[in-house]
């Protein structure tokens, strides 16, 4: 473990903050490869099972043992990735897949409607700041057909090519396939260039169940992309509390997810992102300087292993808030968390705008604003400022003297939007006027997010794919025909 003083001479030789040596990495790494050798992990699909001792595994019961050799072999085939470039400015993407809503009209925690993401999906698109929108919520209008409604209103307001769906219920893999027919002229298209996934995750501890990989099945099936066995294990609960042995179990269950992967054909997208438990609450925690350690360590195994990272550079669960109302906790976690990406040379970014509550289980319209202020913030620090002859502004010093002022000169008229920071909802008040005033941010984000809907409608199909889209989601909920988008 490196300390803080060793980091900090790391960050001056311009490697970056580091949480784990490569020693301690591979010692991880080493210690994942026991765990599947020794202990192995379950599968409780009679199918695979028979697949996988084809294979030449050691199966006990439902116990599936790796030596490392093969898990080398498989790691050998997959291509070793690069660390993507930095941005050149901060930014934030939207969600996801919150399955509770803060509703600020009535200052509650509720479930989430079609009509709730939708709001959240145009916000999201007309914030500058945001790079990427992803759906924020579950819609609970139809039970069991969640995956439809919330595809319908991607579909529709953010367009098949700029985000990738998720195929969740068996029942609704007819409908889903259909709608991306209607929506890039075929499904095979939508296959091919993976716009959709469905997710066979692992349950820690080391547990493949028999719903999991028989819905993997019939996804496979129906041809749709499936991405097997990525670990979200909790310290504490499903994994050790000791942070080294929680990641360990994570790669070795990642490891789990690449044999699966290498059996089904499929693309291996690794997925390493353990969180806490809070020992006082028994809370799952996305946020904290625990999770924050263990998601720049995982980050460190991605670089180790050459891993693919994505476009959040390995940290993409980083920045959320155990906090299920946008206030001061939620502040303090978004701002904190969005500013470690600069400790690892990476612009500010808030992954998982408007994500509030611990488990990732809530979203908030208003967060998505305050997010976006926060990132605002940080990227104005990111990018510095210029030292030239018109920025040393020797000649308006000259001019303005002793006495005069630099507030009307055409000097600060010509640059205070650039060098200033302008924030949308802050206020920033002397004491008199703020006992005036007393601004509240969730206040001005509520009036904010009320002005974006009221001034904006993206679509990103035309009419007559909008209108095939209604005939395919009216099957499921008769309500599609009179939706607003």
């Amino acid at each position: 473990m490196m300390h803080l003083i060793e980091n900090i001479i790391s960050m001056r030789r311009g490697d970056g903050y580091v949480v784990l040596t490569k020693g301690d990495t591979a010692k991880i790494d080493e210690a994942a490869k026991a765990i599947l050798s020794r202990m192995g992990f379950v599968v409780e699909h009679t199918t695979v099972l028979e697949r996988l001792k084809r294979r030449g595994y050691s199966i006990d019961g439902k116990v599936v043992s790796v030596d490392a050799g093969a898990i080398d072999r498989l790691r050998e085939k997959q291509p070793r990735h690069e660390e993507p470039a930095t941005a050149a400015k901060g930014g934030m993407r939207v969600g996801y897949l919150a399955n509770q809503i803060y509703d600020a009209d009535i200052d509650r925690v509720r479930y989430p409607m079609r009509e709730d993401l939708d709001r959240a999906t145009v916000v999201g698109l007309s914030l500058p700041e945001v790079t990427r929108v992803m759906a924020l919520f579950e819609p609970k209008d139809v039970p069991g057909y969640e995956d439809v409604l919330m595809l319908d209103v991607m579909l529709r307001r953010v367009g098949a090519g700029n985000f990738r769906g998720e195929a969740m219920n068996r029942k609704s893999f007819p409908f889903i396939k259909r709608m991306y027919a209607a929506a890039v002229g075929s499904f095979e298209k939508a296959r091919r260039e993976r716009m959709l996934i469905h997710h066979a995750f692992i349950t820690s501890p080391l547990r493949f169940d028999y719903e999991t990989l028989d819905l993997a099945l019939a996804a496979q099936e129906e041809g749709i992309p499936i991405r097997i066995g990525a670990s979200m294990n909790v310290a504490g609960a499903s994994a050790p509390v000791t942070f080294a042995g929680t990641l360990a179990m994570a790669l070795a269950e990642n490891y789990a997810g690449l044999v699966m992967s290498d059996l089904f054909g499929e693309t291996w997208e690794p997925g390493i992102a353990p969180i806490v438990m809070d020992q006082q609450t028994g809370a799952s925690l996305y946020c904290g300087p625990d999770r924050a350690l263990l998601s720049l360590a995982s980050r460190d195994i991605y670089r180790y292993l050459g891993l693919e990272m994505g476009p959040l550079g390995g940290i993409g669960h980083l920045t959320t808030s155990d906090a299920c109302r946008p206030g001061i906790q939620a502040g303090i976690e978004k701002a904190y968390t969005a500013m470690l990406n600069l400790l690892l040379g990476l612009a500010p970014c808030i992954s998982h705008g408007g994500m509030l509550g611990p488990g990732g289980l809530v979203g908030s319209v208003e967060q998505i604003v305050i997010d976006a202020e926060v990132v605002s913030m940080l990227d104005r620090l990111y990018r510095g400022f210029e030292v030239n002859d018109e920025t040393l502004a020797l000649d308006a010093i000259m001019e303005v003297g002793f006495d005069g002022t630099f507030m009307a000169h055409e000097h600060t008229a010509a640059h205070f939007r650039k060098e200033l920071w302008l924030p949308r909802i802050m206020r920033r008040l002397n004491p008199s006027a703020w006992n005036e005033e007393k601004p509240d941010m969730l206040s001005a984000a509520r009036v904010k997010v009320k002005e974006i809907l009221a001034s904006n409608d993206p679509r990103a199909l035309d009419r007559s794919e909008e209108r095939a889209l209604d005939r395919i989601v009216a099957r499921v909920w008769p309500r599609a025909g009179g939706a607003k988008a």
